[in-house]
């Protein structure tokens, strides 16, 4: 049995290792079985834009590892097809820093594990440590923009919202990538919190909020969400000044000072309900309401929409809530479809697609602490 990695591990040349990797992508993307013959030599050289010599030496590397037969006047066979830890394409994945989130460690655990189901190895470039902002450059990456050059990856998978000039510099380059935001994109998934906001309203007001307020993390999100705040209050005919009732956290002290905020309101003006964007900043929020003395009556309960991740369900305590569930595998399989389809030059079934929270019943909700 061939060892792992044992041809692209072997010093070969890097025209060599290429054209072994992309025989491997053809191999895996035409789905070859054990006996199945390959193309001729020349087809493959043609097809896989390499020399013909290129291609021979690659064929010889594979089949001194043990993954190839070669037949004389009968042709190239494939003997082995379990490729353990050959891959046929380097993706990058590029993160914000997972230590100090467990959404996007967990959803960058997963997305390395698809890859790696795809006969893909997945190298991660961390941002490095700047000032928050809204979009990054390649630069914020480092080693990403020589690694495009060098052809040492085949496509991207972007967690960090990479800017208009990078997103160029990668078409230039021919290297397909697929974006994961919460905002508006041309190519990629979207997990689509205006909807979730839309049908959180709804919920809540159909069940007699008159005052419903948000409660959303900083950063370009909170951008989309007010406009859409603001149309399902006047589509609803509710009278409250958008401003007041819509709130942005960033840590456990924001999220106390608007429970300060909230509860110095007159009560007859304090938000009826509220609708967490962000899981982690709502139970900020909930923290503070629960540790003021004011409120240790429960005189003020106001109901919950929150978001909750199947992977990393966060107790809230809280009595009257409502769950909108995202699942990070589900959106991980999307992502590296969608990538996937790229990479093989397959037609996408939609360049931007969208992933929408499914609503609990309550029979599944998480029980409450209080």
């Amino acid at each position: 049995m061939p060892s792992a990695a044992s041809s692209i591990t072997v010093n070969r040349g890097r025209k060599t290792e290429f054209a072994t990797k992309a025989i491997i992508r053809y191999m895996v993307d035409s789905q070859l079985r054990v006996g199945d013959k390959l193309p001729s030599l020349e087809q493959l050289a043609r097809q896989l834009g390499i020399s013909n010599t290129t291609v021979t030496r690659a064929i010889h590397a594979l089949r001194e590892d043990g993954f190839l037969t070669v037949r004389d006047k009968s042709g190239v066979f494939l003997k082995n097809d379990k490729f353990d830890g050959l891959t046929g394409r380097t993706v990058a994945l590029t993160t914000v820093n997972v230590d100090f989130s467990p959404y996007y460690a967990c959803l960058a655990q997963l997305l390395q594990a698809r890859l790696l189901e795809a006969r893909c190895s997945p190298v991660i470039y961390p941002r490095r440590p700047i000032e928050s902002v809204d979009v990054y450059g390649l630069a914020d990456f480092p080693g990403l923009e020589s690694a495009i050059k060098d052809r040492r990856i085949d496509g991207v998978l972007d967690m960090s919202r990479l800017h208009g000039e990078a997103l160029q510099f990668l078409h230039s380059h021919q290297i397909p990538i697929t974006s994961m935001s919460a905002n508006f994109l041309s190519n990629g998934i979207i997990i689509d919190l205006l909807d979730y906001c839309r049908r959180a309203l709804a919920y809540l007001i159909e069940e007699g909020s008159k005052r419903p307020a948000i409660l959303c993390g900083p950063g370009l999100i909170s951008k989309y969400i007010r406009p859409e705040y603001e149309y399902v209050l006047e589509q609803n005919s509710i009278s409250i000044n958008p401003g007041e009732y819509y709130f942005v956290v960033d840590d456990i002290d924001q999220g106390r000072y608007v429970a300060d905020k909230v509860l110095n309101m007159p009560e007859k003006l304090r938000p009826d309900s509220f609708v967490f964007i962000d899981e982690y900043v709502g139970n900020d929020f909930l923290a503070g309401l629960i540790y003021r003395e004011y409120n240790k009556s429960k005189k003020y309960q106001p109901a919950i929409a929150a978001q909750r991740t199947r992977q990393l369900p966060l107790p809230m305590p809280w009595p009257d809530i409502v769950f909108f569930e995202k699942d990070l595998e589900v959106i991980a399989d999307m992502a590296i479809n969608h990538l996937m389809q790229q990479l093989r030059n397959e037609p996408l079934e939609a360049p931007v697609q969208y992933y929408r929270c499914k609503e609990l019943p309550r029979s599944e909700f998480l029980p409450s602490h209080l």
